[in-house]
């Protein structure tokens, strides 16, 4: 069961890039108060009496990772893990699992992606749009001046039937693919099809289409729009 406490963070130069300093952190928990949790879209989580198959969160445990706040704060070797149906960054220390009051600008953190073991930086403070709001982290896939790739990940509950025994309600993992336009501040949802493309890529058509003369089966997987933006940032 996660408990929703209050992580306050003192402003010192001392924690940066350190550790979390329990003698100067506040750790304050909420008590005989009622809290009603909500997912991304606005409906409600699960409580603890709801079986749901599978884990809402980004990783099965929590993971040693950095995290860094708007305020300029950094953190390093903290244990982390990401709900991916509210959007709700947790920290763990001992048993317990709090989350951050001072609105968190990026962490980064290892990731079990297809079968392996990669390490992510996952950032906010991006334009909403959909059931996204400017505090859901997305995964950096392409960074640079010009456009970013960015990969939204997020769970759903699906019921599942199994025959003779009663629906059963389990986590559905969905990722989207977005670019961003770094000087419009602007983000647009993409697919692998080239006009949402180069819908969202405005004024690199010669770029674009450079780029596709030499593919014979064009973005079908991420790697390839991967390639694109880089080329284009560079």
């Amino acid at each position: 069961m996660k408990y929703f406490l209050l992580f306050i963070l003192f402003t010192s130069s001392s924690l940066i890039y350190g550790q979390v300093d329990p003698t100067i952190s506040v750790i304050s928990r909420a008590r005989g108060a009622v809290l009603q949790a909500t997912d991304a879209t606005g409906g409600p989580i699960p409580s603890a009496k709801e079986v749901v198959d599978g884990s809402s969160m980004l990783n099965e445990s929590f993971e040693k990772g950095v995290v860094k706040f708007k305020t300029g704060q950094q953190f390093k070797d903290v244990l982390l893990n990401l709900s991916l149906v509210n959007q709700q960054l947790y920290l763990k220390k001992d048993s317990t699992e709090m989350t951050f009051i001072l609105p968190v600008d990026y962490f980064v953190l290892p990731v079990t992606d297809e079968g392996k073991v990669q390490t992510f930086l996952f950032r906010s403070g991006y334009p909403a749009i959909g059931k996204q709001t400017s505090k859901s982290f997305y995964q950096i896939v392409a960074d640079g001046a010009k456009f970013e790739l960015l990969k939204f990940r997020n769970k759903t509950i699906n019921e599942r039937y199994v025959y003779g025994s009663p629906f059963k309600k389990e986590y559905k993992l969905e990722h989207r693919l977005f670019i961003y336009n770094v000087i419009n501040k602007h983000i647009s949802e993409i697919t692998t099809k080239v006009k949402s493309l180069k819908k969202a890529l405005p004024g690199y058509e010669a770029d674009f289409d450079n780029y596709l003369s030499q593919k014979i089966l064009p973005f079908k997987k991420e790697e390839e729009i991967k390639s694109l933006v880089d080329r284009i940032n560079n």
